[in-house]
């Protein structure tokens, strides 16, 4: 997919507020009620959470207060931790995943964008996380994705599910709150969290934050914001190169390792990418890809992966495997961690010498093939499918 330049009447998004200016965005909701029903879908068997649209709008708005007091960089939220990548508006299986790793604020998570687009139920999704964001705004880190963006979102499926339910009031309302999302984190001081990659030519880590001043509706093309959302490493060479997204960068190990070590931190954890088994490790273990999303688009057997952190700085994984009529119930492997079961070739991510860096462990996943960039013509096995 080719990202493109909002322009007058060509933008699919004209920040055009009338519609949703007839609604009291002022009238109080019960939240733990809310969430009671939109937890309560996975034994009705219902398709969409019986929701309305005033709702809709008063938690967006709430959310958005939420994210314009955080910081656009979050460097304060602690371990231990869980975090997950792509989610895309597959809310059954994230209520698989909330089932299996935790529900805040038991558990704390970082959600590292892609809420919306190719699912069905990507309202039901925000709203969950929305809701968690509010009441418990110290556990849980929303991230921004390229898919909280109109001029993406209006094209992958979130305008249409948004109008179709409940009407275009909605969508404004949900696509407000992303312009105030930060874009990235420093977990524990060591882990650069992000959605899509690195910044090209970044002096400081205070740069990202003076040069995006929010709101941020649509990122321009050439922008750090931009470039957090949309740039993907590359292992068939060094240095960096042009994204053939047409947004971002195209990074190799030397790029990647001169900005870890030029910021003090440890490693990157992005997702953006489809991987096979939740997940890959790469460049020497300076990287890590998260993929939350299993049977991606009902295209891909693919399984979903969310990254443990514990309080000693040792990493491991959960992974979820999609559902079959072969096997219907939840299957869940663990690989790593403290705690956590370890079978070969997979061995516990510790750290030494008080560092984060991921030794010790076989460098999983990897790659066997070319990447199937926008192969999705039938349901295959990927090992790294560009998520557009």
């Amino acid at each position: 997919m080719t990202y493109y330049q909002r322009s007058g009447q060509n933008s699919p998004y004209h920040y055009s507020y009338a519609s949703a200016q007839a609604y009291d965005y002022s009238q109080s909701h019960d939240l733990d009620n809310i969430l009671e029903r939109l937890l309560n879908i996975r034994h009705t068997g219902s398709r969409y959470c019986r929701l309305t649209l005033n709702e809709c709008i008063y938690v967006a708005n709430q959310a958005m207060r939420v994210f314009y007091r955080e910081p656009f960089v979050n460097e304060s939220f602690s371990m231990p931790c869980k975090i997950v990548g792509d989610l895309h508006g597959q809310f059954v299986d994230f209520l698989r995943l909330l089932s299996v790793c935790g529900y805040p604020p038991d558990t704390s998570y970082v959600f590292l964008g892609d809420y919306v687009d190719r699912g069905p139920n990507a309202i039901e999704v925000l709203m969950t996380l929305y809701i968690y964001k509010i009441k418990y705004p110290e556990r849980v880190l929303l991230l921004r994705g390229n898919h909280e963006c109109p001029r993406i979102n209006a094209m992958y499926g979130f305008m249409s599910e948004c109008t179709m339910r409940f009407g275009f009031s909605v969508y404004t309302a949900f696509n407000d709150s992303f312009a105030y999302m930060p874009c990235a984190a420093i977990i524990a001081r060591r882990i650069f969290c992000c959605h899509g990659g690195i910044i090209k030519d970044l002096e400081t880590l205070e740069q990202i934050t003076t040069f995006n001043p929010r709101p941020i509706h649509d990122p321009e093309i050439k922008s750090t914001v931009t470039e957090l959302l949309w740039s993907d490493p590359n292992r068939s060479f060094d240095g960096w190169a042009e994204n053939y997204r047409g947004a971002g960068y195209l990074f190799g190990e030397t790029a990647l390792t001169e900005f870890l070590d030029k910021f003090n931190l440890d490693l990157l954890a992005r997702a953006h990418e489809v991987m096979q088994d939740g997940y890959e490790l790469f460049y020497d273990r300076k990287a890590v890809t998260i993929f939350s999303a299993p049977n991606y688009c009902n295209q891909f057997d693919n399984a979903a992966a969310v990254m443990s952190v514990s309080a000693d700085y040792t990493c491991g994984f959960v992974i979820i495997r999609p559902i079959s009529y072969e096997f219907p119930l939840t299957r869940v492997d663990e690989v790593g961690g403290p705690g956590l079961h370890q079978s070969p070739p997979y061995v516990a991510m510790a750290s030494e010498n008080s560092t984060y860096a991921l030794r010790g462990a076989t460098e999983a996943n990897k790659s066997s093939g070319p990447e199937t960039q926008g192969k999705k013509n039938e349901k295959t096995s990927v090992a790294a499918y560009h998520a557009d």
